[in-house]
């Protein structure tokens, strides 16, 4: 419990605080840029339950 409140109280000072060096570097971090590289559907984080259907966007 003490490192998830740990984790929250950092987000939060990122959140409030854009400018400060932890924000800066991880927005430099994980910029997603225009989105092109990323492949949500075949990336393993995505779990898809058996009744869940995936649709592509035309």
């Amino acid at each position: 419990m003490f490192n998830m409140a740990m984790v929250a109280k950092q987000r939060w000072n990122i959140i409030t605080k854009p400018n400060s060096l932890v924000a800066r570097i991880l927005k430099v971090r994980w910029r997603i840029g225009n989105g092109s590289s990323i492949k949500v559907v075949n990336e393993p984080w995505l779990m898809i339950d058996d009744g869940l259907k995936l649709h592509k966007i035309k």
